[in-house]
């Protein structure tokens, strides 16, 4: 989650003021651009990450049906090739369903896939929300 906060920190600053005295002076403009660029990505494909964060993407979103069991394993490979690409790219995961395969030592093995953060639908079980929040910022 800290690699999140601190991309869009990292936004913030590059927005921020002239600051004051004789560093600000010197400091040279940047351009304003937007917070953060997140690409979702419909497939785990190695090529399609790279080439969005090579395009300028600070960060990419894996959608991810719960149905396939062996996908997280799939997704380690692509964060891989992701951090390799970019160290500062934010990895996350879009769950749209199979909330029963979710279970904390899933949540656990999506983590340690380079995982930073996941979304969830309104309509994804309350449970399910705490045992992330747990999972993600307990360890």
């Amino acid at each position: 989650m800290s690699k999140l906060l601190d991309m869009f920190a990292q936004a913030r600053r590059a927005q921020g003021g002239s600051g004051m005295g004789f560093l600000g002076k010197n400091r040279q403009e940047t351009k304003p651009r937007a917070a953060a660029i997140v690409i979702e990505l419909a497939t785990a494909d190695v090529s399609n990450a790279e080439a969005a964060l090579k395009a300028g993407a600070d960060g990419l979103l894996f959608t991810w049906d719960g149905k396939d069991t062996s996908w997280p394993e799939t997704l380690k490979s692509v964060t891989e090739a992701a951090q390799a690409s970019n160290e500062k790219a934010v990895t996350g995961l879009r769950v749209t369903g199979g909330w029963d395969t979710l279970t904390r030592e899933r949540l656990e093995q999506i983590k340690e896939q380079g995982i930073a953060y996941i979304v969830l639908p309104l309509d994804a079980p309350a449970s399910l929300g705490c045992a992330l929040s747990c999972s993600l910022e307990c360890h």
